[in-house]
């Protein structure tokens, strides 16, 4: 902690890092109290937030010896910039301080003091009521921002009414849901720990479709210990049938239920039966329960917002998109102060400006604070005019030049793996050209040089570990894992005799260079293989679906019962992720996406790793 510095007189300011553990629980519990607090300005929120590569910085002011206002700053380092700092809902200054003026002063000296010294940039989103804050702020060199760092605009709705209050403000399509959900087998309840995998899945389906990737389930387990048990997190998970189709994380402070994070599969029956908004339903009705004073449907967009602030009108069941889902629910719409922003630097800041500027400056700039704020993701903001545009142009030319970079990539695959060893594992062939007719069946085509390093850098294998690919083809992938990874034992399984022939013939023209010497190729039928009880990492690029695909994950599941440890599964082109997801049994850890023009073909290139518990 640092040394108490004096901003007027009676209030001192410190800053104090996450090893300070008293101060963080004096301060905890200051906003859990306050009518503003936010879940990103606990303590548990910055521990999370490391998990993804930040760190954080607590600036407290006391008054009179209490704890009368303060802010949490995550912060971030970016390559060749430096770190930036941000400040999400804060600072905040204690309600009932009769010097709430000298106290937002204080500590907007102090984050000025740090915007200076330790940040390249520092953003502020002040909290509701912050105005005096956000004055305090641009008196001190702040400027207004469009960095966004969280959702300036949203939609609250009262929870001091009652349920039969509540219901008749829902929109006229969405009312008569309430009665219809539980008819239609919908049934929302409070998700566990062990709903997490679905809970990620679900996410993922939405990260996929809005153009980003979400956060793995891992994110999710620590996000959980970490909030849940204190109060301050609740996750929801909407079923149909038993089967999960919409979810929504929640924080729970200060008196708000506030959604964090949304989710549902769209190719099921999750839009058909409306089930996100029988998740929300169900959560504002649990708030109320509980006290809560209000539900945030954790932003709006500008544009909406703008309207109904200024007395306008909206035709919610025409409206499309994340606004018709948030104002179905009949809230009242919320402004924050504006944020603001120092950028020290006059170098840095003439640049900052100057790319903002530009069409594609501005796109660039989304991206590097997204990737500042939560690592990298993809597509552009779906709230820019440039960022759209630019998105159809990027989707042009990925159609115009997928022919000529399909061809360049097999090239580079002959020569750098096929024609480096003399080997024959190139070329797509379809299930009729193998004498396949079963319509699970998949066509023939390699994965590409890198994949298998990419998913499983040889670092993360030992010399007791034991590979198997099942639908191994001409024996690409085993090669791979014998060449470069220091297995015991790499096993290909694969049904049809002509490309298992090529693998056989493939693998005598490298056995002598191979770092794993004991390589067995299988010719036989996957349902008939019994899977090794000392296997430690299946590999599946997309082999069958269906039923085969089911007894085959079963087959695996059966090894893991009979001797149990731990088992990875490498999964390309994740068809019956929903299957293999169904079994209760894995939970998805990490994501690779191949750059691939077109959605069909870029998920054909995803591959999902998946550990067995």
């Amino acid at each position: 902690m640092s040394a108490p510095a004096t901003r007027g007189r009676g209030t001192t300011v410190t800053t104090a890092t996450p090893a300070d553990t008293g101060s963080l629980e004096g301060w905890d519990d200051f906003v859990r109290a306050h009518p503003a607090g936010d879940v990103a300005q606990l303590s548990g929120w910055a521990r999370v937030r490391a998990e993804a590569g930040m760190t954080s910085l607590l600036v407290l002011a006391h008054r009179d010896g209490r704890l009368a206002g303060g802010a949490q700053v995550l912060v971030r380092r970016v390559p060749v910039l430096g770190a930036i700092g941000y400040v999400a809902y804060g600072p905040l200054v204690d309600v009932g301080e009769e010097c709430a003026g000298p106290v937002a002063t204080a500590l907007a000296d102090e984050l000025a003091a740090l915007a200076r010294s330790r940040f390249r940039m520092l953003f502020v989103q002040p909290p509701s009521g912050g105005a005096g804050a956000a004055r305090a702020l641009a008196d001190r060199g702040f400027r207004p921002s469009d960095a966004g760092i969280a959702p300036r605009t949203s939609v609250r709705v009262d929870l001091a009414r009652d349920e039969d209050e509540l219901r008749r403000n829902l929109s006229r399509r969405l009312r008569p849901w309430v009665n219809r959900w539980p008819r239609a087998g919908v049934e929302v309840r409070i998700a566990g720990e062990t709903d997490l995998p679905q809970v990620a899945a679900l996410l993922a389906h939405t990260g996929e479709h809005h153009g980003y990737t979400s956060f793995g389930v891992e994110y999710l387990r620590g996000m959980y210990r970490e909030l849940f048990p204190s109060g301050d997190l609740v996750v929801f998970l909407g079923e149909v049938a038993g089967r999960p189709a919409a979810t929504a994380v929640y924080s729970a402070t200060g008196g708000v239920l506030k959604t964090r994070l949304l989710g549902f599969d769209r190719d099921g029956e999750a839009a058909r039966l409306n089930v996100p908004a029988a998740v929300d339903w169900t959560a504002m009705t649990w708030a109320r329960s509980q006290g809560f004073r209000w539900f945030d449907h954790g932003g709006l967009s500008e544009s909406a917002a703008e309207v109904l602030l200024s007395g306008g009108e909206l035709d919610v069941d025409r409206l499309s998109g994340p606004d018709r889902h948030k104002l179905r629910f009949g809230g009242t719409p919320i402004r924050y102060p504006d944020p603001v922003e120092l950028i020290a630097s006059p170098l840095v800041r003439a640049a900052y400006d100057l790319s903002l500027r530009s069409g594609v400056g501005r796109v660039l700039v989304d991206r590097a604070k997204r990737l500042a704020r939560t690592g990298p993701r993809r597509g552009t903001s779906p709230d820019r005019p440039v960022a759209r545009k630019g998105a159809a142009m990027t989707a042009s030319l990925l159609r115009t030049v997928g022919r000529p970079y399909a061809w360049a990539k097999r090239s580079a695959n002959r020569a750098l793996f096929d024609r480096r060893y003399g080997l024959d594992t190139d070329g797509v062939i379809q299930p009729g050209e193998l004498g396949f007719d079963n319509p699970e069946y998949t066509r023939y085509a390699p994965a590409g040089l890198v994949t298998l390093r990419r998913l499983l850098p040889p670092g993360d294998v030992g010399p007791d570990d034991v590979f198997v690919d099942i639908g191994s083809g001409k024996g690409r992938v085993v090669l791979q894992a014998a060449l470069r990874h220091p297995f015991r034992t790499v096993y290909g399984v694969e049904l049809s005799e002509r490309l298992h022939e090529v693998a056989v013939r493939n693998l005598a023209s490298v056995r002598d260079r191979l770092r794993c010497q004991d390589v067995r190729l299988v010719h036989g039928n996957a349902l008939e293989f019994d899977v090794p009880d000392d296997t430690s990492v299946v590999f599946l690029y997309n082999p069958f679906d269906g039923a085969t695909f089911a007894q085959v994950v079963e087959r695996i599941l059966a090894s893991v019962d009979r001797a149990p440890r731990r088992l990875r599964i490498l999964y390309g082109n994740p068809r019956e992720e929903a299957a293999l997801l169904a079994t209760g049994r894995v939970h998805p850890v990490r994501t690779l996406r191949g750059w691939r023009p077109g959605r069909e073909w870029s998920r054909s290139n995803t591959f999902r790793v998946y550990e067995v518990v």
